[in-house]
C-alpha cells in the first residue's frame, strides 16, 4: 500500500492508497485505505500461523482459504464527528485501532476459497 511506511498493512499517519507496483511506479487501485489484513485458513477452517504481517510461516500447500479485510475511509472529514471505533478482522483481531478523528470508515471483509491448491 502506498503510504504504509512500515509495511504492516496499516496507513502510517498519511492518506494511504492501495496500489500495485508495475515496475514504473505504483498504480492506485483504491484510495483512502486505512488497513489491509489477511488471515490464511486450512481446509478445516483453522487459522494458519503468520508472522503478524500476513506472511504465512507454515507450508503454503496447507492454505485452503484467505480472509481479506479492508478498512476504507472518506476522503474528507465530517465536521463534528469523532470516530472512536476500532475495526476487526473476521477472527475478532483489531486491525485498526480507534483513530479519534473526523473521518467515517467502512470495514469490508470477504473469505475466498482457494481452488486447486496443492496440485
Amino acid at each position: 500500500a502506498d503510504g504504509d511506511g512500515i509495511n504492516d498493512g496499516v496507513a502510517s499517519g498519511a492518506v494511504c492508497h492501495l496500489a500495485k507496483d508495475t515496475g514504473s511506479g505504483p498504480v492506485v487501485a483504491a484510495e483512502n485505505i486505512d488497513a489491509v489484513h489477511f488471515v490464511y485458513l486450512d481446509e478445516d477452517g483453522n487459522v494458519l500461523d503468520d508472522d503478524g504481517n500476513g506472511n504465512v510461516t507454515t507450508n503454503m500447500d496447507e492454505v485452503s482459504a484467505v480472509q481479506i479485510t479492508l478498512v476504507a475511509m472518506t476522503g474528507r472529514p465530517d465536521l463534528g464527528l469523532v470516530n472512536a471505533n476500532s475495526y476487526e478482522d473476521q477472527q475478532g483481531n483489531t486491525i485498526l485501532s480507534a483513530q479519534n478523528d473526523g473521518f467515517r470508515r467502512q470495514r469490508i471483509s470477504a473469505e475466498i476459497k482457494c481452488r486447486n491448491m496443492g496440485l
